[in-house]
């Protein structure tokens, strides 16, 4: 697959990718360490209403349209993705190693 500047969804493709490759490569590291004990996550938080975002939030239109493309309907906020960095599904040492 090709994709030119000019596509209006190429930036979100590029995002997709990296997101795919930073997932794949999570998995990786993770299968490649397990034996170790050694567990490798990561998260991949959606927008988050952060200082970045702020100016798209502004605007009525972009902000509608972003918030149909989002599952949950919504923005994240910053302390959600900070709790699920500091309070993984699991803590326990026997557990899978995961990409969450």
């Amino acid at each position: 697959m090709t994709v030119k500047p000019q596509d209006r969804e190429a930036p979100q493709l590029v995002r997709e990718w990296v997101k795919c490759g930073k997932t794949w490569h999570t998995k990786t590291t993770a299968l490649q360490y397990a034996r170790e004990g050694i567990r490798c996550n990561s998260v991949h938080p959606g927008p988050i209403v952060t200082p970045m975002t702020e100016r798209r939030r502004a605007e009525p239109a972009v902000y509608q349209r972003m918030l149909s493309r989002i599952p949950l309907g919504r923005y994240g906020e910053p302390d959600e993705v900070a709790y699920a960095v500091l309070y993984p599904p699991t803590s326990r040492p026997s557990s899978p190693a995961a990409s969450w």
